[in-house]
């Protein structure tokens, strides 16, 4: 169940592993894992790190834990391994920071809203297959003692 959510949000454009594809030398891979290959490594090679934590799923060798990426406050994609503080993997490592809370309270709301009635009908079709899809979240961040401790949560 968890495999169709994730497959879900990355069909909706919200999966930030995809900016992977922006650097040089990496190809989206025809292997059974269906991630990226950087610098002509296999896909297994590519390290996963939240807030400069490990997060790859051990037995998979894949993201671990994907985050809501409304919730990110930015992702840093280093397809080389020359820096020694990233030479776990020989494939890209990606490294996302979360959102933190601070003295002012900020956050927001969506909704990703796609219905049959904004697709065009292809040329040699007679109809649109129907399709119905809302997805909807919102982000909240700001203090609980001033200037000490903070919050953010954020859903999807």
């Amino acid at each position: 169940a968890q495999r169709a959510v994730l497959d879900h949000r990355a069909a909706l454009g919200r999966d930030p592993q995809g900016l992977q594809k922006l650097q040089p030398g990496v190809v989206e891979a025809s292997d059974r894992f269906g991630a990226f290959s950087s610098d002509g490594s296999q896909t297994p090679q590519n390290s996963y790190l939240l807030n400069g934590v490990d997060i790859n799923d051990g037995p998979l060798q894949d993201e671990g834990f994907r985050v809501n990426p409304d919730a990110l406050q930015e992702e840093s994609v280093i397809v080389s391994t020359l820096n020694p503080e990233y030479a776990r993997n020989s494939g890209a490592t990606l490294n996302q920071v979360v959102k933190a809370g601070s003295n002012q309270f900020h956050g927001n709301v969506f909704e990703f809203y796609r219905d049959t009635f904004l697709n065009s009908t292809p040329y040699f079709a007679t109809s649109v297959p129907q399709f119905h899809q809302n997805l909807y979240g919102a982000t909240l961040g700001g203090p609980v003692l001033r200037n000490k401790f903070f919050f953010f949560v954020a859903y999807q």
